[in-house]
């Protein structure tokens, strides 16, 4: 067999190829899985962007060829699928481009033409992964390389996976959604989703109540209820397998999928003799076995593993600004921003963590006279890259777009992607495994900060909105450890200026560095390179094959019994395992559970009663090792099998309150994260936030409540840009269920007469409280309140005659006060790092119900002090 290398000498290169040799880093890496790797079966390979990937790959596949096996590539994507074909043009090799379209005869024609060549190894098949993984009438390849692995696993979570849009396909979701919620313990959750703007919690739903939901779904299918093409074409795909997965609620969508999808089980790949899979961002071998779903041990390729120099991409600076907004979700400061990088540049790419953040950046991009495109489909960007000016805005979408050269040079990151699916929520704020989650939100930063940078000649600049990249990269680097050391060091570039200057000193930067009027940028980023050191990734110990054969056996092979043995194995090895604490309780407690549903299909299949007591087994273990309060509601369940009802009502309604106290700890610590850095801290943030409500205009004040009620636990609409309507709306949706609807009056909103500003008259109260009767049809179950904000100095006597029994009035200096107060409970949640520590905080966190009687109309209806300090008790 002739190696890579001597392949190359062999070829004839076009005469206008880039391509003239091979570099040391391409001949080192050749060499080394020449000598080394060639024999195994499944291989990954790791390198920065523009160190060569598409070359190494191409040449394997050649001389694989040449040796008398089929070869294949596949791309994320048709654009580089094409890209891939004109790569192979260069070197001189034969290649086969087999797209899944067939328009028109003379490309149906040319189709089967180029699988001929392929089926017969007389050329490199090159397809995107849905071409080959669902074209049926492809040759299986002897040699496959899989390009931009990362990517790759998101076809992986589309292909096994079903999702009903609330927006899509609102019909079905909606009976769904109501079928689930006569179930009590999910009812908090649902009503949250259906009210929330900005919540990314997701729900579990139990195995035995996810069967039924299942039934109901093939049912109203079967009827011929309107469906979207999406959803059919994904139903008839998963339909087979919906039993054996999760099913997962979120304020956008239902979605069944595996936890780990049986990735390299599929029968496309699974018998394929040799794969190799090149990403820019592989990662631990842990991450790359959980995310392909490979249950057989990856041989392993990194840069840390060769001694040549890596190219550069380039000129690139990553600006991590800090202090843009106090919250973590996408709100008005934050899109100001937004809107600022798009008045200063002529092309933007925005990069969202979902549809609902792309539209509302768009939106924003938009107001300001900038034509916003929300990408949907490959047309969307080469569209982008024709026009001269403009704003790409993503949702999700942190790989698979490529923009070189000119095409666009400006980069915006609006949030940290810690939450990008369901399965994300779930392994973070249940599992608790925040080390996992970390390495994926570096591989997506790392894959965000390259789209504009995709060759040694390119250079651009990148904006990170969210200021916890900055605070990762002063403290611990726990997500900005998985950063080529190259990336690192230009990060650490951009935040001398970030820390520094803002924004502003940011854009006169970025200006130079797209100007070419920075001289000592790359001596700088050098220098800052040498200090830095490679992040080592630890081995944890975990059973991560295990695991993915537990969810092969599961999904793909539907051997309940064998699957139930397989997560027995890995509970088992879990405790055997490095790791420490909470989360091998949590994972071990997972395992548990995920026996008992594999013991619970057993049991509805084969009637075995014996079936049945190990599924109450293993769920009496996860609850007593889970903790969290999902683990804990397992006990309906268990009452559920062995047809007890015996404190049904207590049951749900303690896991309804942990939960929500689970939440209301997540939200607090994730409010510090947020406000955490070397020139601010989330006590002075809260102080800032406090002198807004105290001297802020109308539009401030209400940004600044939004953010209060959120973390005193209230889902949270913003209304103050819709006429007709009241500035805030509150919903309570655990233990007391009821609205309040909010008007705020601020000094600068009465112009024509000096007493109006000083304050609120008769008309305002009238008007706030005239919003009650509306309310109390949209939503005829809960009770109505009423409440008048300001920061003026006070009441005149007719409206506090007119606001007696109807509307509660609050001063922001009385809120002050109580909002003191609330920090320091706060602060001891997000300080909180052990179960006692956390549990203590939990008893005397607030509840709905705890702000209800402040709310209630009253005969006296100012709010005073002594009403707020009765609520914070500790």
């Amino acid at each position: 067999m002739q190696s890579p290398k001597d392949v190359f000498a062999t070829l004839t290169l076009k005469a206008d190829s880039q391509i003239k040799a091979l570099w040391p880093l391409e001949l080192e890496v050749l060499q080394k899985y020449d000598d080394g790797m060639q024999k195994s079966s499944r291989v990954a390979i790791e390198l920065p962007t523009g160190a060569g990937k598409s070359v190494i790959g191409l040449l394997i596949l050649e001389s694989w060829r040449r040796d008398g096996k089929r070869v294949a590539i596949l791309t994320a994507s048709n654009a580089l699928a094409e890209d891939m074909s004109k790569r192979c043009d260069e070197l001189g090799l034969e290649s086969a481009l087999i797209t899944g379209k067939r328009i028109g005869e003379a490309e149906e024609i040319s189709r089967v033409q180029n699988k001929r060549r392929y089926a017969r190894k007389q050329a490199i098949g090159i397809m995107n992964y849905w071409a080959y993984m669902m074209g049926k009438d492809i040759a299986e390849p002897d040699v496959l390389v899989v390009d931009d692995a990362d990517f790759f696993e998101n076809f992986l979570l589309s292909y096994y996976s079903v999702t009903i849009s609330r927006t899509e396909d609102e019909g079905i979701w909606s009976q769904l959604m109501d079928d689930l919620e006569k179930h009590r313990i999910y009812q908090a959750r649902i009503e949250a989703f259906r009210f929330s703007d900005t919540t990314e919690e997701t729900l579990v739903v139990y195995f035995t109540h996810s069967v039924e939901v299942i039934r109901k779904l093939r049912t109203l299918i079967l009827s011929g209820i309107a469906i979207t093409d999406e959803l059919s074409f994904s139903f008839d795909r998963n339909k087979n397998f919906l039993e054996t997965y999760i099913m997962f609620v979120t304020r956008e969508a239902i979605v069944f999928a595996p936890y780990i999808t049986p990735g390299l089980m599929h029968d496309r790949l699974r018998a394929v003799e040799k794969i190799i899979f090149m990403s820019a961002t592989i990662g631990s071998r842990e991450y790359i076995h959980r995310t392909l779903g490979s249950n057989v041990e990856l041989e392993v390729l990194t840069e840390r593993d060769v001694k040549s120099q890596v190219g550069t991409m380039g000129r690139r600076i990553i600006f991590p600004l800090d202090g843009i907004s106090p919250s973590p979700h996408m709100d008005d400061d934050l899109l100001g921003s937004v809107m600022t990088i798009g008045q200063k540049f002529p092309k933007t790419l925005v990069i969202c963590n979902s549809y609902r953040d792309a539209y509302r950046a768009a939106k924003a991009l938009e107001s300001i006279g900038c034509q916003a495109t929300i990408y949907r489909r490959e047309a969307d960007s080469t569209g982008f890259a024709r026009a001269k000016t403009g704003a790409l805005v993503t949702a999700g979408r942190f790989i698979g777009i490529d923009l070189p050269d000119d095409a666009c040079r400006v980069g915006v990151v609006t949030r940290m992607p810690f939450v990008l699916g369901p399965t994300d929520a779930f392994a973070r704020n249940l599992l608790g495994d925040t080390a996992y989650i970390n390495e994926k939100v570096g591989h997506r930063l790392v894959q965000a900060f390259g789209r504009c940078n995709r060759n040694p000649n390119d250079y651009a600049v990148y904006f990170m909105l969210d200021s916890r990249l900055a605070n990762d990269n002063q403290a611990d680097a726990e997500i900005c450890g998985f950063f080529p050391s190259r990336m690192r060091a230009e990060l650490d570039y951009g935040q001398d200026y970030a820390e520094t200057g803002g924004m502003v000193r940011c854009l006169e930067i970025a200006n130079n560095l797209l100007a070419n009027k920075l001289p000592d940028f790359e001596a700088k980023v050098t220098e800052y390179q040498k200090s830095l050191k490679d992040m080592a990734i630890p081995d944890t110990g975990r059973p991560y094959l295990p695991e993915v054969q537990a969810w092969h056996e599961l999904t793909i092979r539907q051997n309940y019994l064998d699957a139930a043995q397989r997560f027995v194995e890995c509970a088992q090895l879990y405790g055997k395992s490095r790791l420490e604490g909470e989360l091998v309780k949590r994972q071990v407690a997972w395992a548990n559970y995920m026996t008992a549903m594999c013991y619970y299909l057993a049991y509805l299949n084969y009637r075995n009663e014996d079936y049945k007591a190990k599924v109450v087994s293993h769920l009496d273990i996860a609850i007593k090792l889970g903790g969290a309060s999902w683990f804990s509601g397992l006990q309906l369940l268990v009452n559920e099998l062995s047809e007890e009802a015996k404190k049904q009502d207590e049951i749900v309604f303690n896991a309804e309150v942990q939960d929500f106290k689970e939440r209301l700890l997540r939200s607090w610590k994730e409010f510090a994260a947020a406000n955490t850095s070397k020139k601010r801290n989330p006590k002075s943030v809260w102080e800032e936030i406090i002198q807004t409500l105290h001297s802020g205009k109308h539009n401030d004040v209400c940004d600044k409540l939004k953010i209060v009620f959120e973390q005193m636990g209230f889902e949270v609409r913003k209304r103050n840009e819709e006429e007709g309507m009241p500035d805030l709306e509150l919903f309570a949706n655990t233990g007391a269920r009821y609205v309040c609807v909010v008007e705020v009056k601020t000094k600068e909103q009465a112009e024509s007469n000096e007493d109006e500003k000083k304050v609120v008259g008769r008309a305002d109260v009238d008007q706030i409280g005239g919003h009650r009767p509306s309310y109390q049809l949209q939503y005829p179950g809960r009770p109505i309140y009423a409440l008048l904000f300001t920061n003026k100095d006070g009441f005149s006597e007719t409206a506090l005659s007119k606001a007696a029994n109807n509307v509660r009035l609050l001063k922001s200096g009385e809120f002050a006060t109580f909002l003191n107060r609330f920090l320091e409970l706060m602060e001891r949640g997000w300080k909180a790092n052990n179960p006692y520590e956390l549990l203590k905080v939990m008893q005397v966190a607030l509840m709905p119900n705890d702000y209800e009687g402040t709310l209630k109309p009253s005969e006296h209806p100012l709010i005073t002090i002594e009403e707020f300090n009765g609520l914070v008790k500790w």
